[in-house]
């Protein structure tokens, strides 16, 4: 009796869960796939593109084939009238190639360029590109990836005693 009454107590509970529930009919999101284009103009079809960031304002950041071998950061603006403006962020003197990861509500970007080795770029009005620099201590390269609205960015930097999370401020 008492295993009847606890399975009759069990089936009411789910009946009342069931019946205050959210609707399982719950609308979802419709999503719409817009090409953001490429730097790579002349022979897109070789190029390729990856979008890393994106922030409240739908501004786009990653990167995007510039020259064979090669890429650019690009920053992608929100406006869906124009999906294929890309504005190319360029890489350091002496860099074959920069990546964006990340971009803050204030459209401060984080990323990295490679030169060899990798290293922590922000790029900011009116600062423009700069290079982060590596971990004291003998850091030899790192990258960074994420940036907050505070403009404190975080990412990883290698250094004589193996990669190692950091914080920018």
């Amino acid at each position: 009796m008492k295993l009847f009454r606890l399975m009759a107590l069990l089936l009411i509970g789910c009946q009342w869960h069931i019946a205050n529930a959210a609707s399982p009919m719950a609308v979802l999101p419709q999503y719409k796939m817009v090409d953001l284009g490429t730097l790579q103009q002349q022979s897109p079809a070789m190029s390729w593109v990856f979008a890393n960031g994106l922030n409240q304002h739908g501004v786009v950041v990653g990167d995007s084939t510039r020259l064979p071998e090669h890429t650019h950061a690009a920053r992608w603006p929100a406006a869906e009238s124009q999906p294929e403006v890309v504005d190319d962020l360029g890489a350091p003197i002496g860099a074959a190639s920069s990546t964006a990861t990340a971009i803050n509500d204030h459209g401060t970007i984080v990323g990295f360029a490679t030169a060899g080795m990798d290293s922590p770029l922000i790029w900011s009005n009116p600062g423009g590109m700069q290079t982060l620099g590596d971990l004291p201590g003998g850091g030899t390269s790192g990258r960074a990836m994420a940036i907050n609205n505070a403009g404190v960015a975080v990412g990883v930097s290698t250094a004589s005693t193996g990669k190692r999370a950091f914080r920018w401020t």
